[in-house]
């Protein structure tokens, strides 16, 4: 079963935007779990008001304790989620990136569809079905070129 441009674009896209909320709620997550931490990091050094009702000796251990052990696991995992949150920002601009070109790609195919119906070549062309992979840059600027040319070409024969 082959599966046109069209499809294949439509399918990116659904896939793009289900990405795109599942990046969403995984940022709403970590915001939450980023609350939660600072909550917790409060609470622990609140134990320095209560000092009353335990000895000096208990609350330097607390402090050390604090210092060499908490401190370092709360940082690390506060960097851990800074790097985790920076690559799903990255991940969300290369998605939105795809869509807009596959948006793009979708609209050139588009309005191919409306100039061969307007021209009455309802015919398929005697191209077999194309499934692109990731495109770079330059190929999809050349596509974009190509397909201009072929709608020029296309308005030339039709006017001849």
């Amino acid at each position: 079963m082959s599966i046109t441009a069209d499809q294949s674009l439509q399918r990116s896209i659904q896939s793009l935007e289900e990405s795109i909320k599942i990046l969403k709620d995984i940022s709403d997550t970590l915001k939450t779990n980023n609350v939660k931490t600072r909550y917790l990091s409060n609470i622990m050094l609140q134990c320095n008001r209560n000092h009353y009702l335990a000895t000096e000796f208990d609350m330097e251990r607390a402090t050390k304790d604090l210092n060499e052990e908490i401190d370092p696991i709360m940082n690390s995992l506060q960097d851990h989620l800074s790097k985790q949150l920076d690559r799903l920002k990255r991940e969300i601009n290369q998605l939105q990136e795809k869509y807009s070109k596959n948006q793009e790609l979708l609209d050139l195919e588009n309005a191919d569809a409306k100039s061969s119906q307007n021209v009455g070549l309802n015919k398929r062309m005697n191209t077999p079905d194309v499934m692109m992979g990731p495109l770079s840059d330059e190929q999809f600027n050349e596509l974009k070129m190509l397909t201009a040319q072929i709608q020029s070409k296309k308005l030339e024969l039709n006017n001849l």
